[in-house]
C-alpha cells in the first residue's frame, strides 16, 4: 500500500514541477504547439512501463 501512495506522491511532485516549468516556458516562449502535452504523456508512460518492467525482473531474481 505504501508503494502505491509513494507512487501517487511522485506523480503529484512531477505534476507540480511540470506546472512550474510550463509556466516559465510559457512566459518565455508562449504556449506550446498542439499535441505537445500528449507527446509528453506518451513518453512518460513508456518510461514508467520500462521502469516497472525492470523492477519486476529484479524482484524475480
Amino acid at each position: 500500500m505504501s508503494t502505491s501512495l509513494s507512487a501517487i506522491a511522485g506523480v503529484a511532485n512531477r505534476t507540480a514541477a511540470a506546472d512550474a516549468a510550463n509556466s516559465v516556458i510559457r512566459f518565455i516562449w508562449g504556449p506550446p504547439p498542439e499535441g505537445f502535452y500528449q507527446l509528453l504523456l506518451i513518453i512518460d508512460s513508456y518510461w514508467a512501463a520500462a521502469i516497472a518492467s525492470v523492477g519486476r525482473s529484479e524482484l524475480v531474481r
